[in-house]
């Protein structure tokens, strides 16, 4: 009896110490390196796919557009928008007629100001950069505007980042057509136009960008030739921005930029068209 307590106590220190020195061959095997942390774009943009497929896509936009009405967008701002781009317009049978497209006239500015109440000194602001403002009108009225950044680099100050353009491109925003018009083809007529004196400019591409909950906007780009090239998602949190970029066109990789009250610079070159020498 004593010999077998003594083999049993014998065997179980044999299985205790073959136990440790597995534990210390796994820890001596194991890598040295930084812990694994997990993405804060991942988890945002995980939380934000919960809670659309919780509350359906068009329950969770008309919540964050109410949120975005009663908190200031400098405090909290999360949306998905597009970068577009246009190299050949749609080939339609006749373009619109009915239309005047023309670069905007100073006496156009103090109209364009109250039709669709922007802040004089935004225009000013855009002016002095050399942006370029285009009017639209019918018999005479004014109905629309759109300008054009002629630069290598353009900022959307609402989506808090900073786009670095290549040197034959344009970028073509804030189209804006008055209500009572917007069922017509007058946005068809601005974006020829825009293109057009883009080209006789020497520029063979224009950017644009359209927010995915703004439909009829980015549907009108796209109907036109403009392709999506890249998708943004921007979150703003007291100052804490985060972009995350998913190329469109095929292209690997997605990035994550974190920032603190600061303005990101993204190159379109990584996403664009080669174009043919």
């Amino acid at each position: 009896m004593t010999q077998t307590k003594a083999r049993g106590s014998a065997t179980g220190r044999e299985g205790r110490r073959r136990r440790a020195l597995q534990r210390e061959k796994s820890v001596a095997a194991r890598p040295i390196d930084r812990p694994v942390r997990s993405n804060p774009a991942t988890k945002l943009e995980k939380l934000v796919g919960g809670v659309r497929t919780l509350f359906g896509e068009r329950g969770v936009d008309q919540l964050l557009r109410i949120l975005e009405r009663i908190v200031p967008r400098g405090l909290f701002h999360i949306d998905v928008f597009f970068v577009t781009e246009l190299y050949r317009p749609v080939e339609l049978a006749r373009r619109p007629r009915g239309f005047t497209v023309r670069e905007a006239r100073s006496d156009d500015l103090a109209e364009l100001l109250r039709l669709f109440r922007r802040e004089p000194k935004l225009f000013k602001k855009r002016l002095e950069a050399g942006h370029i403002a285009f009017a639209c009108e019918v018999k005479g009225k004014l109905i629309g505007m759109s300008w054009m950044n002629m630069g290598r680099e353009h900022e959307e100050a609402e989506k808090f980042c900073r786009f670095l353009m290549l040197p034959d491109a344009v970028w073509g925003y804030d189209l804006f057509i008055l209500p009572e018009w917007q069922i017509s083809p007058a946005a068809v007529a601005m974006l020829y136009f825009a293109f057009d004196h883009a080209r006789k400019q020497g520029r063979a591409r224009v950017y644009g960008f359209a927010s995915r909950h703004n439909m009829a906007s980015l549907k009108t780009h796209l109907n036109f030739g403009h392709e999506k090239i890249l998708k943004v998602l921007v979150v703003n949190v007291l100052g804490l921005r985060v972009h995350r970029l998913r190329p469109v066109n095929g292209s690997d990789g997605v990035e994550t930029r974190i920032s603190f009250f600061s303005t990101p610079r993204i190159d379109l070159a990584p996403v664009s068209r080669k174009l043919p020498a």
